[in-house]
């Protein structure tokens, strides 16, 4: 279950997003499917790579804030690095994310550890190399998920196709939102 503050919170980030053209935020019924995953999955390292203001890795971090879980998120843009960093301190999560400033093909490789749980909403025609870069750094039976997979499918192409042509990953297209492309990384 979400926590009303933060429910509160999110509608009012929400809010910002329709009155700013800069903020790209998933809709909120692709955050409730992903605060909902992490939850199901137990979900205890997660990735984001695409931050903006911090509204979808508010609905990751509070879903791992009950799993025990911290949040790795990646964005390049500063001002939206500020925006995020004040979002998550207001929602109280600031304690389980990790933020990483820059181009997030340069830095995915550098990144400890390994994640059970990812999610890309950044310029779309790399999420191929972004890919690339998350999947070595997947545990077994890791679930990738891609936004954007319906509306901005033509510029995503190459990414499903590795995706289908991979003998380590299953895809399949979930119809919410704009479209998010599910992958499970076997084992």
């Amino acid at each position: 279950m979400l926590d009303p503050k933060i429910d509160s919170f999110l509608k009012e980030l929400e809010g910002f997003a329709r009155e700013n053209d800069r903020m790209w935020n998933i809709p909120p019924e692709t955050g409730r499917f992903l605060h909902m995953l992490v939850r199901a999955t137990n979900a205890q390292s997660a990735l984001e790579v695409g931050m903006s203001n911090g509204y979808s890795g508010i609905w990751i971090a509070s879903a791992l804030r009950s799993t025990g879980g911290h949040l790795t998120t990646l964005e390049a843009d500063p001002w939206k690095v500020e925006l995020a960093t004040e979002n998550f301190a207001k929602a109280g999560l600031q304690d389980i994310i990790t933020i990483v400033e820059g181009d997030a093909r340069e830095n995915l490789g550098s990144l400890e550890g390994v994640f059970d749980f990812a999610f890309v909403d950044a310029t779309k025609d790399q999420y191929l190399t972004y890919l690339k870069l998350i999947e070595p750094k997947m545990a077994p039976n890791s679930l990738i998920f891609a936004d954007n997979a319906i509306s901005h499918g033509a510029s995503m192409q190459d990414y499903f196709d590795h995706i289908q042509s991979s003998s380590g990953l299953e895809g399949v297209m979930v119809p919410i939102g704009t479209g998010v492309m599910m992958a499970l990384k076997d084992a």
